[in-house]
């Protein structure tokens, strides 16, 4: 009888815990479409996924927790509770950190908080009012410190950018850009 009692008290446990979590489905989306590569995490649990090419993911999770979803292209979060096994599309909408915010330093990235340098920004209406045929000739004269040296001066020909001058003796001069 005691044995009969601890197996059906076994059973009923692992029951319980086989339906304490379940396969939690959705889609993730923007103002363009589907994110690729989105981070969706289980803020109890901690277990992460990441979507797949069509916005799509499928974690384990239960009824009443929480989703943390960090979109990769703005890397802005937005948080979504679990409502059912199927969410649907979850909209991540206005980003709280936009491009704009994002400064990028050669192989790296930080924010506009963090960076302590000087930074400038080449808007893009700016470049369309020039009629050129080279980009770097647009950027003349568009920012401090940005000096467009043209090459041979035949059509055709290479111009350099330098920014801020020479700043290494051994290595290249040219900016990444």
């Amino acid at each position: 009888m005691r044995t009969r009692n601890l197996v059906l008290s076994v059973m009923t446990l692992l029951l319980f815990t086989s339906f304490a979590y379940a396969q939690v489905s959705g889609v993730i989306v923007d103002d363009f479409g589907p994110v690729t590569g989105a981070i969706v995490t289980v803020d109890e649990t901690g277990v992460s996924t990441e979507t797949n090419d069509v916005g799509a993911f499928s974690i384990n999770a239960t009824v009443g927790n929480n989703l943390t979803v960090m979109n990769p292209n703005t890397l802005a979060e937005k948080h979504f509770p679990v409502t059912g096994m199927n969410l649907g599309e979850l909209r991540l909408g206005d980003a709280a950190i936009g491009l704009g915010d994002v400064i990028t330093l050669g192989y790296s990235t930080t924010t506009d908080e963090a960076f302590t340098g000087t930074a400038d920004v080449i808007d893009s209406k700016q470049i369309e009012k020039k009629n050129v045929s080279d980009i770097s000739k647009a950027l003349a004269g568009e920012s401090a410190g940005v000096v467009v040296v043209t090459g041979t001066g035949q059509p055709g020909s290479e111009s350099s950018i330098r920014i801020r001058g020479i700043g290494s003796v051994n290595g290249s001069t040219a900016p990444l850009y």
